[in-house]
């Protein structure tokens, strides 16, 4: 289909309806950004606004009051979320609702389960490798976490050499620990990549997930919170290679979408 065939007329009285009280929502005002925040890095390290969103999401899952008293709530441990979901960043000044449903679109929900240590351990290895050993599936997104710290070497990509040096949980007491094989933790992330999105996590049986609210409202409602939210970048994931120049064209990040180029892979 394409503009020739004109429009229902009916039809489109009811859509500019529906449209004015959506832009008028959109429009909502939900608090200040102090500065920029942008997604350069996004794909190779910690950024801006992956930082935000990790963190206002654990935040978010740390301080859920049950709904049942009778039931004890987990401590999350530590948030794992895909890069690729991340779609914009803030500009300064005014933090809108278009501007978080523009960041985050996809209406995923925030979930949590339990992971062994290994788990863990095996997904960072394929995330910085861009391929899961386990299966030889391609990772097609990098992540952003919060309660977690990694330091990794992209040169040793094509090495039989594990690419992870390094990889700590921060615990209730604030102390960094090594990740534990055996330990299991509580993990906070979406309900795509528990389902196998970007093939990060295998995708299996949970039955012990807990589903929480969809990422955009918390986001919304953590902006709110806050009223003022500054950006923050604090290594919290490192490449010990040389960042590699990430200016790229409109046109060339249409082209890699198109293709499919794994993300990882794009710069």
């Amino acid at each position: 289909m394409d503009y020739s065939i004109p429009a229902d007329q009916t039809i489109s009285k009811h859509v500019d309806g529906w449209r004015g009280e959506f832009e008028a929502w959109a429009r909502t005002v939900l608090g200040q950004a102090s500065a920029p925040f942008d997604t350069v890095g996004c794909r190779a390290r910690d950024c801006q606004m992956g930082n935000w969103m990790a963190d206002a999401t654990l935040q978010y899952v740390r301080n859920l009051k049950p709904k049942n008293k009778k039931v004890k709530h987990p401590w999350a441990d530590l948030i794992i979320i895909n890069s690729g979901g991340i779609r914009a960043g803030f500009t300064q000044g005014n933090v809108t609702v278009e501007s978080v449903t523009t960041a985050s679109p996809f209406g995923s929900f925030v979930v949590q389960t339990p992971m062994k240590g290994q788990e863990l351990i095996t997904s960072l290895e394929a995330v910085v490798r861009g391929r899961r050993v386990d299966n030889g599936k391609t990772v097609t997104s990098f992540i952003q976490v919060s309660g977690l710290r990694f330091t990794y070497d992209s040169r040793q990509r094509n090495s039989t050499e594990k690419l992870t040096i390094k990889a700590e949980i921060r615990d209730r007491n604030k102390k960094w620990r090594k990740i534990s094989a055996k330990k299991v933790y509580s993990v906070v992330t979406s309900d795509f990549l528990t389902n196998g999105g970007d093939s990060i996590f295998l995708k299996q049986d949970r039955p012990e997930t807990l589903i929480h609210d969809k990422q955009d409202k918390v986001l919304m409602d953590a902006v709110k919170k806050a009223k003022v939210i500054k950006p923050v970048v604090d290594g919290r994931i490192r490449d010990l290679a040389p960042p590699a120049p990430t200016k790229r064209s409109d046109n060339e990040e249409e082209i890699d979408a198109l293709l499919g180029t794994p993300e990882h892979m794009r710069y």
